[in-house]
């Protein structure tokens, strides 16, 4: 499945083993929706995240915006919409989708409409038994919070947030980011422990956090374009608080510094012993080995394009 966002707003199946494309559906209903994540449910039903809202809604069904669409995904169709609330003026700006559980867990940007103001993050629980909100909670101090990573026995979540970010991808209030950990059994989140940016990096993290065992995470900060710091690839063993530097961009030809080069990562704990990095600062998949204990050792490297040019920006299993 594939998502083409902000001025397409279309889902496209395709056959992952012949890039076939199966079909495509709209789900712009009459506007700029900018979907922005996908999630399949079960064998015919899935939900996909809308980031726009829709500032003249009710031409269309199902065009309002800052929701969730039902997909079926035999059939290729809109089947209906789960709607967030517009909380002191702000969009909801659903992005990530995580199931947890009996749970779809989405996690809420709030950003105005005019992009002046980030509220603090929240995060939506909705059941999966009748595709209703179920509860709402605030990540409260936070903004610009991703996708929850489960760790491999199940028994905690993580969640990385970077702060209000700037035009230029920086960051104005360090204490905006953190690295949140949560009871995977509970519902709503029950907060365990937060790691604070600053204390993680000196400087903000992504919001993008992957479990390499159950005690280590892979992170990476956020530095802004033409700055003084440049995007890192960190490890961070959650048991004694020790932080490795994995990797570093290089500065650009002027010697200033590279933000948003490093993208996402992708680990498979008890499957696969290496984790992965999308490195569009030198155009490849930096690999690392993960040890049963202590940290990540050397970082080499796998080159995955040659013809295009085009770098590696993200990863996904299927």
């Amino acid at each position: 499945m594939l998502l083409d966002r902000y001025g397409t707003n279309v889902v496209s199946w395709v056959d992952p083993e012949t890039a076939e494309v199966l079909a495509q559906l709209s789900v712009a209903t009459g506007f700029e929706s900018n979907p922005s994540d996908y999630l399949e449910i079960d064998e015919h039903t899935a939900l996909v995240s809308r980031w726009g809202q829709n500032a003249e809604p009710g031409r269309e069904d199902h065009d309002s915006g800052g929701d969730l669409l039902i997909l079926d995904t035999e059939e290729y169709a809109i089947t209906g919409s789960i709607v967030f609330d517009v909380i002191d003026d702000l969009p909801p700006r659903p992005s990530a989708l995580t199931r947890v559980g009996d749970e779809v867990w989405v996690t809420l940007d709030r950003v105005a409409a005019d992009f002046s103001t980030t509220g603090e993050a929240m995060v939506v629980g909705v059941s999966l038994a009748d595709l209703e909100v179920v509860w709402q909670e605030p990540i409260v101090g936070l903004k610009s919070c991703g996708r929850f990573a489960a760790s491999p026995d199940g028994t905690l979540l993580a969640l990385a947030c970077t702060g209000d970010i700037t035009s230029t991808g920086g960051t104005e209030d360090l204490d905006q980011s953190a690295l949140v950990l949560f009871d995977a059994t509970a519902s709503p989140p029950e907060e365990i422990r937060r790691i604070f940016a600053v204390d993680i990096a000196g400087e903000p993290i992504q919001s993008d956090v992957v479990f390499a065992r159950d005690d280590l995470v892979l992170l990476n900060t956020q530095t802004p374009w033409g700055g003084d710091t440049n995007n890192r690839w960190l490890a961070l063993d959650l048991e004694t608080g020790e932080v490795k530097e994995l990797l570093e961009a290089s500065p650009d030809e002027e010697g200033a510094g590279k933000g948003g080069v490093y993208g996402a990562m992708a680990c498979a704990p008890g499957c696969s012993e290496t984790c992965l990095l999308a490195d569009a600062d030198r155009g490849v998949l930096a690999r690392v080995r993960i040890p049963e204990t202590g940290m990540p050792g050397r970082v080499d490297s796998v080159t995955v394009e040659t013809r295009v040019g085009l770098p590696p920006r993200d990863l996904s299993f299927w």
